[in-house]
């Protein structure tokens, strides 16, 4: 289907003369404040390519999705300390402590398993859609800033992987931080400044955990909001690019492929109907 403009039935139709015999137009409370028709209109009616390749940016902005819901659960349980408690008799980290509270629940462990398989399935999904991108040459001019915003998602979205797999802080957390501290230790000239900046100085330290649960749930969640934003925004600006048989059917101008509203919002399990 290509990509066309043209006006659905629910559209409000520019006024008219007065004209007594004709009946008024009914406009619903929300059109009339927001002009959601006129929304609809303007990008619901964005083509989106039949290709099941260009599933794979969507993929991960849903499971961005996931990771922040599952993320905003986990938060209310967890705690971010290395303090020593007692537990059963045991002197463990408070965060450890929290951590094995969240398994004993049957809910919570399920969530947080699935807030662990939404990372991996954002990063595996990114990792794949560079590569999509890459191959066929669609970086190229002029989408250069929406690689460049793609590559700095897939950075963030590693950050955060690594920053979460410290939170735990067990024996093989805070052994794989401990790496990472000393390779951001060895960078030339700017090294000292990220290990403080990023590990809160020393490592490990009391201050250490805090800083890190800071960064995964705040900054970088945040980074990765703004700048997926921005990639989005200059994907609509610029259209999709289209699939190889797609380019040969499409219409000069035109980008072939079903509208975002209703056909592809709707597609897979048919759940407008």
């Amino acid at each position: 289907m290509l990509e066309t403009q043209r006006t659905s039935p629910d559209t409000v139709q520019p006024d008219a003369p007065d004209d007594p015999s004709r009946p008024p137009i009914k406009v619903g409370w929300l059109e009339e404040r927001l002009q959601l028709t006129a929304l609809q209109n303007k990008y619901g009616r964005k083509a989106f390519p039949v290709h099941s390749t260009f599933f794979l940016g969507e993929m991960a902005a849903i499971s961005f999705l996931i990771l922040v819901l599952t993320g905003v659960y986990l938060g209310l349980i967890y705690t971010p300390s290395n303090a020593a408690v007692t537990v059963a008799g045991q002197k463990l980290p408070e965060a450890f402590a929290s951590v094995q509270l969240i398994e004993s629940i049957p809910v919570a462990n399920l969530i947080r398993n699935v807030h662990h398989w939404a990372a991996h399935v954002m990063i595996v999904t990114l990792l794949l859609h560079a590569l999509r991108v890459y191959f066929s040459g669609t970086y190229r001019k002029p989408r250069e800033l929406t690689w460049v915003l793609g590559v700095v998602l897939l950075g963030l979205t590693l950050a955060a992987g690594f920053v979460g797999y410290a939170l735990p802080w067990d024996a093989f957390a805070v052994t794989a931080t401990g790496i990472g501290y000393g390779l951001a230790r060895s960078i030339p000239l700017v090294g000292h400044l990220l290990g403080d900046l990023f590990f809160g100085g020393a490592f490990p330290s009391l201050g250490s955990l805090p800083r890190l649960y800071t960064i995964h749930v705040v900054v970088i969640p945040a980074s990765i909001l703004g700048v997926l934003s921005l990639h989005l925004l200059l994907v609509l600006k610029q259209k999709h690019t289209m699939p190889g048989y797609a380019r040969k059917l499409a219409e000069p101008g035109r980008v072939l492929g079903i509208s975002v509203w209703p056909y592809h919002a709707c597609s897979p399990g048919n759940w407008c109907s």
